[in-house]
């Protein structure tokens, strides 16, 4: 904070960060307090969620909104698109070293919840039957609440609901060993329905089994 001669004061802002890249040392407070090990398991656990929520608004809005001013075509902006692709860029490299922390601490509260019966499994830990069930799981209760998003030059997703989870699925048609055809397309997960997590048994052990 300077003072002229004036008596005007002029404040002085070369010492202060961005609010977006703020924000990045905010949520990595967060990501730190579930390093902690003297916090309860379930709340770190906590905590990863709402991190993981955090950046997922933090992306939909801010990170959209500095792309969209760093792709402008208009001459009036140009300091701006300049200052955007910088904060970009620095949001970035914040957000690819944070996330080595989130994952490192992920996958140790995996193994803490297993050491409690909760197992968090994917589709290469399951059994025949568990696969089984999971296909009896779907045609019964997902594959008639979803309804795939084809993307191409022409699709209109102003009508997507950016509240919706989706995953992104690339299709590949090949013929003889050579690639053919690329399809893009969304899919939005009917978590309203069926939720996040489908509940299994691991009857060996009577303990409660997670597919995610």
């Amino acid at each position: 904070m300077k003072q002229n001669k004036n008596n005007l004061i002029k404040l002085d802002f070369s010492s202060y960060l961005e609010r977006d890249i703020s924000w990045c040392y905010f949520n990595y407070r967060i990501i730190k307090e579930v390093m902690n090990k003297d916090v309860l398991l379930l709340e770190r656990l906590t905590f990863l969620g709402i991190c993981s929520n955090n950046l997922d608004e933090f992306y939909k809005v801010r990170v959209a909104s500095l792309k969209r001013i760093a792709a402008s075509t208009s001459k009036n902006f140009k300091k701006e698109k300049i200052k955007a692709k910088k904060e970009v860029k620095k949001i970035l490299s914040l957000i690819e070293k944070y996330n080595i922390d989130f994952n490192n601490t992920l996958n140790e509260i995996f193994l803490e919840l297993r050491n409690h019966g909760v197992y968090l499994l994917n589709e290469n830990e399951l059994s025949d039957n568990q696969i089984l069930y999971l296909k009896q799981y779907y045609d019964n209760n997902i594959a008639l609440n979803i309804n795939p998003i084809m993307l191409h030059k022409k699709v209109n997703l102003s009508s997507v609901n950016d509240t919706h989870i989706y995953l992104a699925i690339k299709m590949e048609e090949k013929e003889k060993d050579e690639l053919n055809d690329i399809d893009y397309a969304l899919i939005a997960l009917p978590v309203h329905i069926v939720g996040r997590f489908i509940k299994l048994l691991l009857q060996k052990i009577r303990k409660t089994v997670l597919f995610i």
